[in-house]
């Protein structure tokens, strides 16, 4: 089965630059496009236990007319995301060539991405969901466990859409930052004439950069290497501000959530704090 770039649909107000990254990437890139939404069991203050509460008679009323809610509840979040995906397609169509296929599940998000990772390319999923956009915006775990879950590069947009004027790759020489240069390198078509900035944050001196930048443009993209000094995610997005840098591409949580929990991750600081899309390589 020919793999396909996924975009994940949802009622955000990241859900229109979704659908313009996708249309974007599918312009660059001869896949097919998979737009899903999956539909999550909402948790309802009404499945608390009852018992005791109320009348045996009344009870049973009550439960039977919730059940009720609940089943219409479930059709009308059933069509609600039909609708989502019917604009979601009009959009991207709108704006690329790809053959669109639409898929809606009932489950879980992450699951659900598991499942289909033998036909995902590339995933593309906004940065705030549905119950996320609001003032005070924490990531929520659906976004880093699918990062973390699906061991395939996801593109994780903000909420307004702009074309790439420059690309930058996060590189310090570790094995998720070498698998940033080689993700570039297998898909060259994505960056024709975009710059490209091979970006080393530390004070100690550059190794390896040199040579990466040589095997980028032996592939014919146009390379510029820098070095910025002191913590990692703002001086990532100071350079970003700085070159008009439209997405960064990064290795994503190379080390593991325990040491997260202690140390903290760039990955998880750049998600918060960025100010253009990133493309996090696993």
């Amino acid at each position: 089965m020919k793999k396909q770039i996924f975009a994940c649909i949802d009622d955000s107000v990241s859900a229109r630059a979704v659908c313009d990254w996708t249309a974007w990437l599918s312009l660059r890139w001869d896949l097919p496009v998979t737009l899903l939404h999956v539909l999550e069991k909402p948790v309802h203050a009404h499945e608390n236990d009852l018992s005791g509460a109320i009348g045996l008679g009344s009870q049973e009323a009550l439960l039977k007319q919730m059940t009720e809610l609940d089943a219409e509840r479930s059709r009308l979040a059933l069509e609600h995301g039909k609708l989502l995906l019917a604009e979601a397609s009009q959009n991207v169509g709108a704006k690329s060539k790809a053959v669109i296929n639409l898929l809606q599940k009932h489950g879980n998000l992450v699951e659900t991405l598991i499942d289909l990772e033998p036909e995902i390319e590339l995933l593309v999923m906004g940065r705030r969901g549905e119950s996320s956009d609001h003032p005070g915006f924490q990531l929520g775990s659906h976004l880093e466990s699918a990062i973390r879950a699906t061991h395939r590069p996801v593109l994780v947009s903000l909420p307004v859409f702009e074309n790439p004027k420059g690309v930058v790759i996060a590189y310090d020489g570790s094995e998720g930052s070498q698998k940033s240069v080689e993700f570039v390198l297998s898909y060259v078509p994505l960056f024709k004439d975009i710059p490209v900035h091979l970006l080393w944050v530390s004070e100690s001196k550059p190794i390896g950069l040199d040579q990466e930048k040589s095997r980028l443009e032996l592939a014919g993209l146009s390379v510029k290497s820098s070095q910025k000094h002191g913590d990692f995610d703002v001086a990532a997005n100071d350079y970003v501000s700085e070159n008009s840098i439209g997405l960064v591409i990064m290795g994503a949580y190379r080390h593991s959530a325990f040491r997260r929990f202690f140390v903290g991750s760039n990955t998880t600081k750049m998600l918060q704090k960025t100010k253009v899309p990133l493309l996090l390589v696993r």
